[in-house]
């Protein structure tokens, strides 16, 4: 009778503790779905801070070009 009881409580505590690794791993796929989601954000204000530097640029370019022109330096097309 006593084996039998602490077999059911043994079975008991062997499911609840199923139970929570089935809770953690569900915990760890949605932090890493969080995870993958911030990188791809992250990845996107790199390539948006890229875009705006090379816009930039290229607007310093302009910028300089017309200085240019305008001091005389450089003749207009």
């Amino acid at each position: 009778m006593e084996a039998d009881r602490d077999l059911v409580l043994l079975k008991q505590e062997n499911s609840l503790v199923k139970q929570e690794l089935i809770s953690t791993n569900l915990s760890l796929e949605n932090e890493q779905r969080k995870n993958v989601i911030l990188e791809n954000r992250l990845v996107e204000k790199d390539n948006l801070v890229a875009c705006l530097q090379r816009q930039m640029n290229e607007q310093e370019k302009l910028l300089r070009s017309q200085e240019l022109e305008v001091s005389g330096v450089l003749t207009p097309k």
